[in-house]
């Protein structure tokens, strides 16, 4: 029903009833399109023919996102009634960075963070993903799937939750969901975020439309202090162990023994013995090979 097209007191009358409208079956919270929604009234009943719950509403022409919660009115015989609420900053920002994108064409989101940032909402994060994280680091991130699986999902989590509303939180996920999954989007659509770790190793994430309840570890983009790639579970596959060929320079003891825990980690051995802090890998069509390499030695 239209209250356009209702004459003189009935429509009045229905404006007055917040745009209520007799119950539905469906009763839970969603996220919409209306592209077409332009007045309160468009939004409104929208939200309505959504049934109860709360309904995020996205209008891709006018880039704008609303927020209803649609409930029986007392004594008004369950008639549905839909009320605007605030969108969470969270929310708009998570929209609007995915489309700015989008439109330009950029490819996936890219978002540089650090345990060190403060200040919440920041960025994209509404929330701050890095509780009980803050001392890790990328070699105990890419070798431990507890931390792995803990911060992917503080990550998913902290883009659109941390509104003190339970249903608004897992509500989020879903907003995510849709936005990257859009119909404008055409093949594969993240959000990467590349994490500097207070002892400058690094860690990458992504995010999808098919995971967004955990952001995934990127495998073979862990990086040192000193920007050498990690190993982890990508150096005994045929698509990334060619990728960690090449030498290697350590500026300390320290460093190199922590790149050759993470390498033993996934059952490849060093073989010689160091003389100067530097190792050299190939890929022999099967496996990756690594030994250190002599002062005597000439670079390549």
């Amino acid at each position: 029903m239209n209250p356009k097209k209702l004459p003189g007191l009935a429509a009045a009358l229905l404006c007055l009833a917040q745009f209520s409208m007799a119950p539905t079956a469906t009763a839970a919270n969603s996220v919409a399109t209306c592209d077409t929604c332009q007045t309160i009234n468009d939004w409104q009943w929208k939200a309505i023919s959504l049934g109860s719950g709360y309904h995020y509403i996205i209008n891709n022409n006018s880039l704008s996102v609303r927020l209803f919660h649609v409930y029986p009115q007392a004594g008004e015989g369950g008639t549905l009634v839909a009320s605007r609420q605030t969108v969470p900053a969270g929310i708009t920002y998570f929209y609007l960075t995915v489309t700015d994108y989008r439109t330009q064409g950029l490819g996936n989101v890219t978002i540089v963070s650090s345990p060190r940032d403060t200040g919440y909402p920041r960025g994209i994060f509404y929330a701050n993903p890095y509780g009980g994280f803050t001392g890790s680091n990328a070699y105990e991130v890419a070798s431990s799937n507890t931390v792995r699986t803990r911060l992917g999902q503080n990550i998913a989590y902290a883009m659109t939750g941390g509104t003190g509303n339970a249903e608004l939180d897992a509500l989020g996920l879903t907003f995510m969901s849709a936005v990257l999954s859009a119909p404008q989007l055409f093949g594969d659509f993240g959000i990467n975020v590349v994490i500097t770790w207070n002892d400058g190793t690094s860690s990458t994430f992504t995010l999808t439309a098919n995971n967004v309840n955990e952001a995934q570890l990127v495998p073979g983009t862990s990086r040192d202090a000193e920007g050498n790639r990690i190993p982890d579970v990508s150096v005994n596959t045929s698509a990334g162990g060619p990728d960690f060929s090449g030498q290697y320079f350590f500026s300390n003891s320290d460093s190199l023994l922590n790149w050759i825990r993470a390498l033993q980690a996934q059952g490849i051995p060093v073989t010689g013995s160091n003389t100067s802090n530097r190792l050299e890998c190939t890929w022999d069509g099967q496996t990756l090979k690594c030994k250190y390499v002599s002062n005597s030695q000439p670079n390549g």
